[in-house]
């Protein structure tokens, strides 16, 4: 089990990452859903989105419930997009657009553009599920982190040449410490996981 991930989380110190979604949809996160700690108080204290705006790019290439293409994504929206990201330079981004778990092609049209040297997550890949929220912060949160989790994994590997290395997910299983990296947002609760597991093999 690893605390990396939960700790950069707790903390806020996680990457400086680019949020991509579709065009009039930059601010989802922000709006996430709309759920307040105080309901009723009209005054409430601003809290920070946990994207700058500077951050939330917005793109063509909108599928409806359907799957049905509704906007292209053209080839001057890569290209654009392309520049923007030289201009602010992440080390990550995360792909979100609406309905991508019923066809990834347009992600990954967008990902191949993203310089190999950016950390990369996509919506459909991390979590292919309804709900353009759910899926948009856990993918953002997987950018977020993943690229801290892939510097700790490897160290740890390079420190134990020959062993075979396995890292576990709040789910309480474990996957191989190369795919780690790619699926850190699944291991934010791996050290509450992991003592329930080794308490039930003990018991």
């Amino acid at each position: 089990g690893s605390t990396v991930a939960t700790n950069a989380a707790l903390e806020g110190k996680g990457v400086r990452t680019v949020y991509i979604g579709n065009r009039g949809l930059g601010d989802l996160l922000t709006i996430g859903r709309q759920a307040r700690q105080a309901l009723y108080n009209l005054q409430p204290s601003a809290v920070a989105p946990p994207v700058p705006p500077a951050l939330c790019l917005e793109i063509g290439g909108r599928l409806g419930a359907n799957g049905e293409l509704l906007e292209p994504l053209t080839d001057a929206d890569l290209e654009s997009l392309q520049q923007q990201l030289s201009v602010l330079a992440p080390r990550a981004v995360a792909i979100n657009l609406l309905y991508a778990y019923l066809d990834d092609s347009l992600e990954r049209r967008i990902e191949a553009v993203v310089p190999d040297a950016i950390f990369t997550s996509r919506s459909s890949e991390v979590l292919p599920q309804v709900g353009e929220y759910e899926r948009g912060i856990a993918t953002w949160l997987n950018s977020w982190l993943g690229p801290l989790m892939e510097g700790y994994i490897r160290r740890l590997c390079t420190a134990l040449p020959g062993a075979r290395v396995a890292v576990m997910q709040s789910s309480g299983e474990a996957i191989a410490a190369e795919q780690a990296a790619h699926q850190t947002v699944r291991m934010l609760l791996s050290g509450p996981a992991g003592g329930l597991v080794g308490a039930g093999f003990v018991a």
